[in-house]
């Protein structure tokens, strides 16, 4: 009897040890996973801005803010939406960036506030001038949102390529959890926010961290002039010209949506502009043009003398506002460079 048992007991002890040291080894792996920080270097930025992160699948996207100087990678099913440039009256811009499920919901009340029910939102800010002139100084105004309440934790001060960046994370309603960084750069104070429920926020957060890059902006584009007017497209971009059979325009293909060139303006505005839905007058760069809409998508028209250019944003066919509204602030930055300058006098 003795014998059997300690012919039993041999096994079970060199069982019990296998698995102790291949959980062991597991165990000790994932501590070494959870416990690597992100990591921002300053490597030389790449001409055509490819990703940086190991899953290219994942975070192909690149959010890039030429005007500003930055840019970064983000999950390649995240969409941007209500992006903002050169608000009325101020300094700032900022974008949404939000995931597929992204669902908050608003409550009303003495203090309304929105909670996040399911996904995640990243948050683009960027204020031009800031009084903050330095990192203790962005302490100090983040000491004042403590002090109201903000839940705060682990304030910290990290490297983001080169330049040192205020970190902290927060909790906020329902349940959500965010993270934050924030830095002052070529006189502009940039924050960069996510916050996040049911879904892996924290790791979208390091992939931006390990992604922001500065980038000096340069001129990317060349100056298009024809047809009285000139403006800015992407180097290497040609334009292709084509004359309309259902009126007097030339229809010019652009980056993003389109240009009719119309040589008689009245008879435009009677058969074709007439047709369309008048949305507001919008001063855009150095000219003010009527918006419409039609079909769904926004048309610009400007008009000098009995000449007219109708700008319009390109239809894909899709259901996705998201889409739309992000081409058309593509073809709004476009517009911004437009010029009338007339023909040469003989």
């Amino acid at each position: 009897m003795k014998n059997s048992q300690k012919g039993f007991i041999v096994p079970l002890l060199l069982a019990i040890i296998a698995v102790l040291v291949i959980g062991g080894g597991f165990y000790i792996s994932q501590i070494k996973k959870s416990e690597a920080p992100a990591t921002v270097t300053n490597e030389t930025q790449q001409s055509n801005l490819q990703s940086d992160t190991s899953d290219s699948k994942i975070f192909s996207e690149i959010y890039q803010d030429i005007e500003n100087g930055f840019y970064f990678n983000f999950p390649s099913d995240w969409s941007i939406v209500q992006p903002k440039t050169g608000l009325k009256g101020s300094p700032e811009s900022y974008s949404y960036i939000q995931s597929p499920d992204f669902n908050q919901i608003k409550h009303e009340g003495e203090e309304s506030y929105t909670e996040l029910k399911q996904g995640a939102e990243i948050f683009v800010y960027v204020q031009k001038s800031p009084s903050a002139k330095t990192i203790k100084d962005l302490e100090e105004f983040n000491k004042l949102g403590r002090d109201s309440g903000s839940a705060f934790v682990d304030e910290r001060i990290v490297k983001v390529d080169g330049k040192d960046a205020l970190l902290y994370d927060y909790t906020g309603y329902g349940g959500s959890s965010g993270h934050h960084f924030e830095l002052l750069n070529n006189n502009r104070w940039i924050r960069i926010d996510i916050r996040h429920k049911g879904l892996d926020g924290k790791g979208v957060f390091d992939t931006i961290l390990s992604t922001f890059k500065f980038k000096t902006p340069s001129k990317t584009t060349s100056t298009y002039t024809n047809h009285g007017f000139t403006i800015e497209l992407p180097k290497g971009f040609t334009p292709k010209e084509e004359q309309s059979e259902g009126g007097p325009a030339t229809m010019i293909s652009l980056p993003v949506g389109g240009l009719a060139y119309v040589t008689d303006a009245l008879f435009w505005e009677k058969y074709n502009i007439s047709n369309y839905t008048y949305v507001k007058s919008q001063k855009i760069g150095e000219t003010t043009f009527k918006v419409y809409t039609a079909g769904g998508s926004n048309l610009y028209w400007f008009k000098q003398g009995n000449v007219g250019y109708e700008f319009s944003v390109q239809k894909f066919g899709s259901t996705n506002d998201t889409m739309n509204v992000d081409y058309t602030i593509q073809l709004e930055n476009l517009l911004k460079t437009f010029k009338f300058v007339g023909w040469p006098q003989s």
